[in-house]
């Protein structure tokens, strides 16, 4: 076992000098990108802002909860792109021209070296920021948040970005056997804005399915619920619950998908 996580470390740290290198080759789109998601977050705050000139509660939080809340978005945002999103968008083009076959072949778990190969260096300089948002926010807070309660919180995001990598891989998966997942791409990003939403502003079924069957609420809004409310244990056990039924459904499919996949050779 521990060679193993020798092995995978290793691999991961070429991964991690091969996409600093590429990325400085093309200094336009690292700044680009750079840019851009300064106007994504600059965006997500003004609108909480806006907001609260009309409202003084919305979905239960106050107006410093609310931005609190948006800093933590942007973090699970920030750590997304950094790390997976650019791998997961490339991956049902490989899918649909045959390139994964160089990855089954690897003496490494596919999915590891497909979902993990390239890293946005220009997306760290951004999740460094919403660390920053968040934390001033959290500092503004009318009351103390203790130290165990960060702790869950740290945890639980982290969890988040695993939700949020199983439930994309959720929507990819398909590629294996309709061959094009545009559509599908499209709601999953529509769904995603859900992820900036307070969980208790969804109501009935709608807030059923955001918790369990797509559980983009237990991304953020959980966690969050957890760091100004305290360590739930029904929420906490929600949230595992959620993610090791996803992660278990992820690991099924991905098993049916390579029995489908037919070979760029074949």
């Amino acid at each position: 076992m521990f060679r193993a996580i020798r092995r995978y470390t290793r691999l991961y740290a070429h991964f991690l000098s091969f996409s600093f290198s590429k990325s400085f080759e093309f200094r336009l789109n690292f700044w680009f990108r750079i840019i851009m998601d300064v106007i994504y977050a600059g965006m997500l705050v003004s609108f909480y802002q806006i907001i609260y000139g009309e409202a003084q509660m919305l979905g239960g939080l106050t107006k410093t909860e609310a931005l609190t809340f948006v800093g933590a978005c942007l973090v699970l945002d920030g750590i997304q792109m950094t790390f997976v999103h650019d791998n997961l968008d490339t991956l049902a083009e490989k899918v649909k021209r045959g390139d994964i076959d160089y990855y089954l072949v690897r003496p490494v778990s596919p999915l590891f070296f497909l979902s993990l190969k390239e890293l946005s260096p220009n997306s760290l300089i951004n999740l460094c920021f919403a660390f920053g948002i968040f934390g001033y926010y959290l500092s503004e807070l009318p009351y103390s948040i203790s130290f165990f309660q960060l702790l869950w919180f740290a945890i639980l995001i982290a969890n988040g970005c695993v939700l949020y990598y199983l439930t994309r891989l959720l929507f990819i998966l398909p590629i294996f056997w309709l061959g094009l997942v545009g559509g599908i791409d499209t709601l999953f990003y529509n769904l995603y804005y859900v992820v900036d939403r307070p969980d208790k502003v969804f109501k009935g079924a709608v807030r059923l399915v955001f918790s369990t069957l797509l559980p983009f609420c237990v991304m953020v809004s959980f966690p969050v619920r957890v760091l100004f409310e305290g360590s739930d244990p029904l929420i906490i056990a929600h949230i595992f619950g959620v993610t090791l039924v996803l992660a278990i459904l992820v690991r099924f499919l991905w098993a049916l998908c390579l029995r489908s996949y037919s070979s760029a050779s074949s």
